[in-house]
């Protein structure tokens, strides 16, 4: 009877053990996704940060070589 209360109480242990364990594992992963959001969020920030950056250098781009056509426009037709 001893050994069967004994085997009662390791596997009691046991068991408590692996809630523990599954608790602590549960709370690594909640920490890994919340660091994983934070990572996404700060991605999606600097990415929009990029976009914006080649968003407005192309629209430079693009209002120099207007200026230079509406400037070799106007010159060719002083020319002429």
């Amino acid at each position: 009877m001893n050994l069967l209360a004994q085997e009662k109480t390791s596997k009691l242990k046991v068991s408590k053990m692996n809630d523990v364990e599954k608790y602590e594992l549960q709370m690594i992963i909640a920490k890994g996704k919340s660091q994983l959001s934070d990572l996404e969020k700060a991605y999606t920030i600097q990415l929009r940060k990029v976009q914006q950056s080649n968003f407005e250098e192309q629209q430079t781009k693009l209002k120099n070589q207007a200026k230079d056509i509406n400037e070799k426009g106007n010159n060719e037709f002083y020319l002429h």
